[in-house]
């Protein structure tokens, strides 16, 4: 690929399904190069396909082209969860003790504290016991937990990741060992708690593409070898194998943001090591999951001796920045 742009001070990338949003400091831009400055508000975080700016106990609602398309209010706003969408939503706020305040159809519904757990969308959420460790039992109820529709128990020495996947009328999670990467992938009935499909799986640590209902996970080392697995949810479908290619990789996984999935190409990055003064460059690259090949795999010598943060292809370019802040934008050879 060609390098066609290269930016600097790039905090962080926020994707969404069609479009993603890059912040510098207090300005935020879309893939449009429309922008925004922020500079005097006091938060601005993001849910679902909104950005939230807060000032005082204003919550000011923009949409991607940063238009304002509501208002919220809340003493202290800290974050909000927007529920399948703008009608349906919970503030968390306060200065001292943390509360959340339920809105249903734009109407206050009722007020929690402490919450743990996960609110799914607008039926279902589901409640830990512990806020700060990997759940290893929960139970799920309705959004203002009237009625508990089941619990889920993982078993002794067993937890869950952090992976919660609402795929129609189901809900998928993985559970493993703690320290263990392998583990079983669960697909059960958000009404009734029935488990629809329970299988073994080598990677637990996953990438949910929403579009194409698929689970992937694409991992390499020297020591580990090379190894992809793709889960179809709805088919029920598991391929597991290793990627045809020549290339050495050797520091690939899916943890955080290193991958994205477009279409059949999955976009990864290889952190490679650097050791001493040796100062290596690191590579990205992309695994065709139809074919099972890997398509190219490409050095940024620019950035050797760093480490890759984010991946994002959109509109015919892949964005790739680094752990110092860097962006570094490719398009394809023509």
């Amino acid at each position: 690929m060609k390098l066609v742009e290269l930016q600097y001070g790039i905090e962080t990338l926020w994707s969404f399904k069609n479009d993603f949003i890059v912040k510098k400091g207090k300005i935020y831009s879309n893939s449009k190069k429309e922008s925004i400055n922020f500079e005097s508000y006091k938060r601005v975080f993001y849910s679902n396909q909104y950005i939230f700016a807060t000032i005082n106990s204003d919550i000011e609602v923009y949409n991607l082209n940063f238009e304002k398309v509501s208002t919220f209010k809340a003493d202290f706003p800290v974050g909000i969860t927007i529920l399948e969408d703008i009608s349906n939503y919970v503030i968390r706020c306060g200065k001292n003790e943390e509360k959340y305040l339920f809105y249903c159809e734009n109407l206050f519904a009722k007020e929690e504290e402490n919450i743990a757990g996960n609110l799914l969308n607008c039926k279902y959420r589901l409640h830990f016991t512990d806020p700060f460790s990997p759940p290893k039992y929960f139970r799920c109820s309705d959004l203002l937990d009237e009625q508990t529709y089941w619990e889920y128990d993982c078993g002794e020495g067993i937890e869950t990741t952090n992976l919660w996947t609402v795929r129609g009328e189901y809900l998928v999670f993985c559970t493993h060992k703690s320290d263990f990467f392998a583990g079983k992938l669960v697909k059960i009935n958000l009404q009734t708690g029935d488990i629809k499909w329970e299988v073994d799986i080598p990677n637990t640590f996953l990438l949910y593409n929403e579009e194409q209902g698929l689970l992937t996970s694409f991992w390499a080392s020297n020591v580990n070898g090379k190894n992809y697995l793709i889960i179809d949810i709805d088919k029920e479908q598991i391929s597991i194998g290793e990627p045809i290619t020549m290339n050495n990789l050797e520091n690939v996984n899916t943890f955080g943001q290193s991958q994205y999935l477009y279409g059949s190409k999955l976009y990864f990055t290889d952190n490679v090591h650097s050791y001493g003064d040796e100062l290596r460059p690191i590579k990205f690259g992309c695994f065709n999951i139809e074919s099972k090949q890997v398509e190219f795999l490409q050095e940024l010598p620019q950035a050797a001796g760093g480490q890759f943060a984010q991946v994002i292809y959109h509109t015919s370019k892949l964005y790739l920045r680094t752990s110092a802040n860097e962006l570094f934008v490719f398009e394809d050879d023509l």
